[in-house]
C-alpha cells in the first residue's frame, strides 16, 4: 500500500514515517515495517534527521513500478459470487470488469467488483453467496476481497491500474495478458 502511495504520489518531498503514517492511513508500526522491507529491496531510501527518519522513493510513477514489478503481490485474498446490493454497486470495479473498462476487451457477463476486507467482514453476514452453476440470471456480482482498501487510488470507478496489473501477474489466458499489456503502456504516469 506504502509503495503504491508512491508510485501515483507526484510530490518529491521526503516524509518521514509519522507524516506518512497520516498520509496513507496505516499504522505507524506499519509504515516503519513496510519502509524496511522496501529499503531492503532498493525501492526506497531512509535518511537520519535529528529523531526523525525522513522516506523518499528511488524514483516515482512508471520507473518505480518498473522496478517494483518483481515484487508486487496479487491483492485479491478470495473471490466469491454473491447477490449484488446497492451498496455493492458502488464499489469499484475490479478483475475483467475494470480491465475491460480501460482496454478492448470485452465486459464479462457478471460484473466484478473490489472490497476491502475490513469492510467485508463488516457486510459479510448479510451477503448471500450464489453458486454461479446454479443461477439462471446474471443478477449477482464476483466479489473480490482485497488485503487493502481498493477505493484509496481508485479513478473513473475502477481500481488503479498497478494493483490490477498485479492481480493479473500470473493469469494464464494469453488475452487478459494482451489486455494488461495494453492497459500499462496506455496509462499516462
Amino acid at each position: 500500500f506504502l509503495l503504491l502511495h508512491f508510485i501515483y504520489e507526484r510530490d518529491q518531498t521526503a516524509l518521514t514515517k509519522v507524516q506518512l503514517s497520516k498520509e496513507v492511513g496505516v499504522t505507524p508500526m506499519n509504515v516503519t515495517r513496510a519502509v524496511q522491507e522496501l529499503e531492503s529491496l532498493e525501492l526506497v531510501t531512509v535518511q537520519k534527521s535529528g529523531r526523525s527518519d525522513y522516506v523518499a522513493p528511488v524514483c516515482r510513477g512508471k520507473a518505480l513500478y518498473n522496478a517494483a514489478k518483481p515484487y508486487l503481490i496479487d491483492p485479491v485474498q478470495k473471490r466469491l459470487s454473491v447477490a449484488c446490493t446497492g451498496e455493492l454497486a458502488q464499489l469499484p470495479l475490479s478483475g475483467e470488469s475494470a480491465l475491460s473498462e480501460r482496454t478492448m476487451l470485452n465486459m464479462p457477463p457478471v460484473p466484478c467488483r473490489a472490497i476491502d476486507r475490513k469492510a467485508y467482514r463488516q457486510q459479510e453476514a448479510g451477503l448471500k453467496q450464489i453458486d454461479p452453476a446454479w443461477c439462471m440470471d446474471n443478477d449477482y456480482i464476483e466479489l473480490e476481497v482485497w488485503r487493502y482498501d481498493p477505493m484509496r487510488f481508485s479513478e473513473a470507478g475502477t481500481v488503479d491500474v498497478v494493483s490490477l496489473a498485479a492481480a493479473f501477474r500470473s493469469h494464464p489466458d494469453e488475452r487478459i495478458e494482451m489486455a494488461v499489456d495494453e492497459m500499462m503502456e496506455g496509462y499516462k504516469w
